[in-house]
């Protein structure tokens, strides 16, 4: 009887000092901060029962990444979630999906909304999906009337393994009016990437001026990867030639150029894009360039060297009008920007008009142009130009040349204007008018600003002694402000030249065919050339070297042209014993 009228004894929860209603909140500090007093859970909502740290892992090793911002948040009670996540962190190669509850991503995604467990401490993870790393040639490509044929190479990367590698394919959409039909060469797959040759044939006019998208487009991607790059437009041009659109020459196509500047593109404009260097002829072929433009069919368009060189050009010929240009004519006929770097070009002792970059000039122009090679000839043969009836400008020759009439350092003969131009190679002629930088100056032509720094000006001959270190004769030309070092020049009737009569400088003023003296501690420096200024004859326009924009100096060389690549390292050559 007494045990039934006992009343029932009250508890109070685990770690609480006082009873609270239902809901209330007690807390127990002990070092740590403990979960608030509550019911225990039956399922329903995941209350917070205290502070919780959430680490956030960005679940990889690889380096460039890098780690969530911040990595660690914390919440405290009352919230029950985060309500923000930190920001995301970055992986090379992939992107990132989500944060999971598990490593492997296979658990529940973790928002900023997920419900924090009752733990004092929890990490999340961060989902990763691959990413192709596609190389699709973005872009122009200029393709060139002499080029009907173009073959693409593509390359797709970051794939884990080669069967994904394997299983991925290129799509194509392209204007067929205007190519045939793309060819696919088979995709070969290397560690994680895959490349892709897509063949293409051009059928369209010569000179379309429009781009022609080509679609480039991946194809069957697995699933776990993700390629973000799209469809890729790349972008095909064909060059038109016009003086605004040059068809571009390089190493690929320095031989179609060859042929096709000789028969359908006289009339064009060409840019050379990169240095080449020509492979030397085989036997038994004894050149491995063909002279551009005849007098019959000139070159009337433009070649830029874009600042480049061609080196090891060889021609030997027997046919007049030689070098990397036989004969340009017209007013657009311009050869400029360019260096020749060694070869030689050798025509037949019976043939004239032999040059290294231009045999004749009609009334074109040849500038900022520089050659090492040898040249020899018979008449009009010079060591840039053979015969000039335009204008050579701010070009340099430092290669030896020898011929029989009208030989000279620079130029053979002149019959337009040579300015700004110096020589440093020996000059030997066994007929008549040689000079060390134009041989013969003829009517309406006019020679300024020049400087001959030939070790040796021979003329081997019986009878004739029209030689000069600046020219062999004027007449009745021009010469204003040329000048010229200390050289042997002689006039000798042995054909080797060693023998003969040295000759005296006999007009050597700034205007005569000898040039004015200039001794070697003045033309090894600076402020010689720098002065060098002259009028015009026929512009009334002042003409000086300008070493800002077109010759530059260094210290132990001559001048140099400033955009024009290479080794050039002209320096005077010693006279010979």
């Amino acid at each position: 009887m007494e045990a039934a009228q006992r009343k029932p004894e009250t508890h109070s929860p685990p770690f609480c000092m006082k009873r609270f209603a239902p809901s209330a909140l007690c807390t127990l500090v002990l070092g740590l901060v403990l979960s608030a007093c509550s019911p225990p859970d039956t399922g329903g909502t995941n209350n917070l029962h205290g502070a919780v740290t959430v680490s956030f892992d960005k679940n990889n090793s690889d380096a460039g990444s890098t780690e969530a911002n911040p990595d660690n948040m914390t919440i405290l009670p009352p919230a029950t979630t985060l309500g923000t996540l930190p920001k995301e962190p970055t992986r090379p190669g992939y992107r990132f999906v989500e944060w999971n509850m598990q490593s492997d991503g296979r658990g529940e995604t973790f928002t900023e909304e997920t419900p924090i467990q009752r733990k004092i401490h929890f990490v999340v993870y961060a989902k990763w999906k691959p990413v192709l790393n596609a190389q699709l040639s973005p872009g122009t490509l200029t393709f060139s009337p002499m080029e009907k044929k173009l073959s693409l190479t593509l390359t797709v990367s970051g794939f884990k393994n080669k069967a994904d590698a394997n299983s991925v394919g290129l799509d194509t959409n392209i204007d067929e009016l205007t190519w045939l039909s793309p060819q696919f060469e088979t995709g070969k797959v290397s560690g994680d990437t895959k490349t892709f040759v897509v063949h293409l044939e051009y059928r369209g006019p010569d000179f379309a001026e429009a781009p022609t998208p080509l679609k480039l487009t991946l194809k069957n991607i697995p699933a776990v990867y993700e390629y973000s790059g799209g469809t890729q437009n790349l972008h095909i041009a064909t060059a038109s030639g016009q003086k605004n659109n040059p068809i571009p020459v390089h190493k690929g196509n320095l031989e179609r150029f060859n042929d096709y500047a000789r028969t359908g593109g006289l009339a064009l404009h060409y840019q050379l894009t990169e240095n080449v260097a020509l492979e030397p002829p085989a036997p038994p072929e004894t050149s491995n360039w063909t002279a551009i433009g005849t007098d019959t069919a000139p070159f009337t368009g433009s070649f830029d060297g874009g600042g480049h060189i061609i080196s090891g050009l060889i021609i030997d010929s027997a046919e007049r009008y030689q070098g990397l240009f036989g004969y340009i004519h017209g007013q657009e006929a311009v050869i400029q920007n360019l260096g020749l770097k060694g070869g030689s070009v050798n025509s037949s002792h019976t043939a004239s008009h032999v040059g290294s970059v231009v045999g004749v000039n009609s009334n074109g122009r040849v500038q900022n142009c520089y050659s090492t090679g040898s040249v020899s000839g018979n008449s009009h043969v010079g060591g840039v130009v053979g015969l000039n009836g335009g204008k050579v400008q701010n070009c340099y020759s430092t290669g030896d040349v020898k011929g029989y009439n009208s030989v000279g350092g620079v130029v053979g003969l002149n019959g337009g204007k040579v300015q700004n131009c110096y020589a440093s190679g020996n000059v030997r002629g066994n007929g008549d008018s040689v000079g060390g930088v134009v041989g013969f100056n003829g009517s309406i032509s006019a020679m300024q600003n020049c400087v001959a720094l030939n070790p040796s000006v021979t003329l081997t001959s019986t009878h004739n002694t029209t030689l000069g270190r600046v020219a062999g004769q004027s007449r009745p030309g021009t010469l204003t402000n040329n000048h010229a070092r200390d050289m042997d020049i002689r006039h000798s009737t042995d054909a080797d030249g060693r023998n003969g009569t040295p000759k005296d400088p006999l007009d050597n003023r700034h205007n005569g065919v000898d040039g004015a003296d200039v001794p070697a501690e003045r033309y090894s420096n600076s402020p010689f050339w720098e002065d060098l200024c002259s009028v015009d004859v026929t512009t009334d326009e002042e003409i000086c070297w300008d070493f800002k924009n077109i010759w530059k100096w260094e210290e132990g060389l001559l001048p140099i042209l400033r955009g024009v690549g290479g080794e050039q390292s002209p320096r005077a050559r010693p006279l010979p014993l």
